[in-house]
């Protein structure tokens, strides 16, 4: 069985829903990590939300300072065989198809610009009383074919909304794509993955003049 297969199961089978509306990036996590956890049966994966929000210093009505999420995981994972990664600036589907069905690796998450929700609400994109936009939404790519299958953290909060009576579970390329560019930074995507060991070659010792590096 692959991790695509087994996926629905595993979402129908937990209680899947972010708490609070700025810990849509701390639930993800823990959802990839509870995901890569059973599939790979070891159970230091899985992290408790409240320990997530340690990590990566969640504050109430801010979320998790961004720039140190990555590392405060590689923290925690590169000690039981296991590294953060992420990418941004470039749209790269191969890559999120890649880690999408890679089975040493979690599913990928990915940040969708102010527009995803804006959409859903049937509003256009608002802005605050500092003039700067709404905050980007996180959301799990699960598969990928014609279209993107996407696990949204906050769909149960979204459905308790007067104004939305549907929240999609997949997406056309092309709207995936629009989504995933008005993002802050653009095509930010990240995931979680089994430590590849290098081994040393004969070649692989010396540098110009056998000087051992």
């Amino acid at each position: 069985m692959s991790k695509i297969s087994e996926i629905e199961d595993f979402i129908s089978k937990n209680e899947w829903s972010q708490p609070r509306l700025d810990m849509c990036y701390t639930t993800s996590i823990k959802f990839i990590l509870d995901e890569l956890s059973n599939r790979h049966n070891i159970s230091r994966l899985k992290l408790s939300l409240r320990r997530i929000n340690r990590l990566c210093q969640y504050r109430l009505g801010h979320g998790p300072v961004l720039e140190i999420v990555v590392d405060a995981l590689n923290s925690v994972l590169e000690k039981i065989g296991y590294i953060a990664d992420e990418r941004e600036g470039k749209e790269n589907l191969k890559l999120l198809r890649e880690k999408i069905i890679d089975e040493n690796a979690s599913f990928p998450i990915v940040s969708f610009g102010p527009p995803y929700l804006a959409d859903l609400k049937g509003e256009d994109v608002k802005y605050n009383v500092l003039g700067s936009p709404p905050w980007d939404h996180v959301i799990v790519p699960i598969g990928f074919n014609d279209k993107i299958k996407i696990f949204d953290p906050m769909e149960k909060i979204l459905l308790k909304s007067t104004k939305i009576n549907f929240v999609p579970n997949a997406l056309s390329k092309p709207i995936f794509i629009h989504y995933w560019q008005t993002a802050n930074p653009p095509y930010w995507i990240t995931w979680i993955e089994k430590k590849t060991e290098v081994k040393e070659g004969p070649l692989d010792k010396y540098v110009e003049g056998g000087v051992r590096v």
